[in-house]
């Protein structure tokens, strides 16, 4: 069952649970652009300005940028560094007595090992993440509904920059898992410490949109949100223009579904968030993947839809 309703936050009791610690840290999904600090910074912080009377973990700049009394912190000051997560931080802190679960916006291993030693629970394991976002598992069940593609191996492809293809990999973050033939800059070749899968997919034309999505279990999901996607350097997620769930045309919901119930069995039991990226040409959709985890627009969605305006401009810090 799949409906279209503009969920708020506080239409979603997971986030308003007085005995969690909610933590938003990438780290896990950006391997590729650790060196972007302040960007990290700005998402540890992200979810002081949605989320209310809740207790959060957050670094010292939080204070600088937010109202400090509309949340409990808890301050786990990031260095230099930007490679130390959030996680690794927070050990030796002191919590709140009545904490008793941990809310990870991304999982990430290192809070599967702090709510392990503190006794949480945990709403979402980074062993499941790594199941539910396998892009070549998702094209597998996606089938005719996704562009055509390939596994390759790139230790001994023929690279061809004049090839009008995208090369990804298996698991990783958008735009910095994400290569057009035409610039490979960046790109790790798979070794002992970066092991990895990549397959080449067709380069099609079409708009990028998404969908925000929340699913409360087998086949029960509510798109929440819809979003005109800004991508640049041909692969990089740059905000967009957010808008309601009015807004998402017939043909649309019809593919989506479709979508969803091929992806279903992929992701189990999972409850929580997700986002479904797809290309839109003369009203057929073209679905790239699905990001099973909380995405930089989940947020600003939520905004949205708290308020009277009918769409909202976001721009991810780059």
């Amino acid at each position: 069952m799949i409906l279209y309703q503009n969920l708020c936050v506080t239409d979603i009791p997971s986030l308003s649970d007085k005995e969690t610690l909610y933590t938003f840290d990438p780290r896990s999904i950006l391997d590729e652009c650790l060196g972007k600090h302040r960007y990290i910074v700005s998402c540890e912080n992200l979810l002081t300005n949605s989320l209310h009377n809740q207790h959060l973990a957050v670094n010292q700049y939080a204070i600088k940028h937010t109202d400090p009394t509309q949340n409990q912190l808890v301050i786990a000051e990031i260095s230099g560094d930007p490679r130390i997560s959030l996680y690794n931080r927070l050990k030796g802190l002191d919590f709140p007595d009545e904490i008793k679960h941990l809310f990870v916006a991304i999982p990430h291993p290192e809070a599967d090992n702090l709510a392990l030693e503190k006794k949480w629970n945990l709403n979402y394991t980074y062993p499941d993440f790594l199941t539910y976002n396998n892009k070549i598992r998702q094209k597998e069940l996606l089938g005719i509904l996704t562009p055509t593609w390939e596994i390759i191996d790139p230790k001994t492809y023929l690279f061809d920059e004049m090839d009008n293809l995208f090369f990804k990999r298996e698991v990783g973050a958008g735009g910095y898992a994400t290569f057009h033939a035409s610039d490979l800059t960046g790109m790790k070749q798979p070794s002992r410490k970066y092991p990895a899968r990549w397959y080449k997919e067709e380069a099609m034309e079409g708009e990028p949109r998404s969908v925000q999505i929340f699913r409360y279990g087998q086949g029960e999901y509510t798109v929440f949100g819809f979003s005109e996607m800004k991508i640049i350097f041909k692969k990089n997620y740059a905000g967009g223009l957010m808008k309601k769930t009015e807004h998402i045309p017939d043909f649309m919901r019809e593919s989506l579904s479709e979508a969803l119930t091929c992806l279903d069995p992929l992701l189990a039991s999972y409850k929580g968030f997700m986002g479904l990226d797809f290309l839109v040409n003369d009203k057929k959709l073209h679905v790239l993947e699905a990001n099973v985890r909380v995405t930089m627009a989940t947020f600003a969605t939520l905004q949205l839809n708290e308020s009277s305006s009918l769409e909202l401009e976001f721009y991810r810090f780059q």
